[in-house]
């Protein structure tokens, strides 16, 4: 595994169990708040999904939050 992909994967685990915690304050696993996010070196694919290009503004933009330590947009529209 490259080490951005591991790094990316890790950020976006930390922020989601952060968020659920602080939005359920209990010990209660919400399965709906899980994700899966696959990043490879040309793009990401999230939940199953079709293949995302990393160039694309909106994509890039989506892996810029998760390397910041952000919940992406689009997750947070999500309702993640």
């Amino acid at each position: 595994m490259n080490n951005i992909l591991g790094k990316e994967i890790k950020l976006l685990t930390n922020i989601i169990e952060k968020k659920k915690q602080m939005k359920n304050n209990t010990h209660f696993e919400n399965t709906k708040n899980k994700i899966k996010l696959v990043v490879y070196r040309y793009g990401f694919i999230l939940n199953n999904g079709p293949f995302r290009d990393r160039n694309r503004p909106e994509n890039h933009e989506f892996l810029s939050d998760v390397e910041k330590g952000k919940i992406p947009q689009e997750l947070i529209r999500k309702g993640f």
